[in-house]
């Protein structure tokens, strides 16, 4: 059988850490008419929530604080792309620590 390759786009996220209580994330922008869903989870786990959604945006502005977290508590990240109905697997995950 011939093997099937299927191409999707999947977002690269980074985080920084340097305002107590607070993890800026930033992710690549992966094409126009798609989907951005930022979901954090607290436990590797649980399952993932949605804290940020972002409809066809503009290549600058795939960023986003997440503010008000627990000093010392490791939060859980991934993206999730959506194109025209159609779910991609979410792209890489990243475990980050709040600073104090």
């Amino acid at each position: 059988f011939p093997l099937i390759e299927y191409q999707y786009a999947a977002s690269e996220i980074d985080v920084d850490s340097t305002t107590a209580g607070q993890l800026d994330l930033s992710w690549s922008w992966e094409g126009d008419n798609l989907t951005y869903e930022l979901m954090r989870r607290t436990n590797p786990t649980d399952q993932w929530a949605t804290i940020n959604t972002q409809v066809d945006p503009a290549r600058a502005t795939l960023v986003y604080s997440d503010t008000g977290l627990v000093a010392d508590t490791v939060y859980y990240y991934t993206v999730k792309i959506t194109e025209n109905g159609i779910t991609y697997p979410n792209g890489n995950s990243l475990a980050a620590k709040v600073r104090s």
